[in-house]
């Protein structure tokens, strides 16, 4: 998912994955990384990876 505030020129991209390992995985894929230095020009600052732990409890 990519979320963003246009006004403030600032796009985020979201994954949601199963594990830290399957994250990693993704991030280091040649597709990404090509993408991300496509872009680097056109970046403010550096981008910095956040892992986050979501945790969802359902009750019935």
């Amino acid at each position: 998912m990519v979320t963003g505030d246009p006004t403030a020129g600032v796009i985020r991209g979201i994954g949601v994955f199963t594990s830290g390992d399957e994250a990693l995985d993704v991030v280091s894929a040649g597709m990404f990384v090509d993408f991300r230095d496509s872009v680097a020009d056109l970046l403010a600052e550096i981008p910095v990876r956040v892992d986050l732990e979501l945790v969802h409890v359902f009750v019935k």
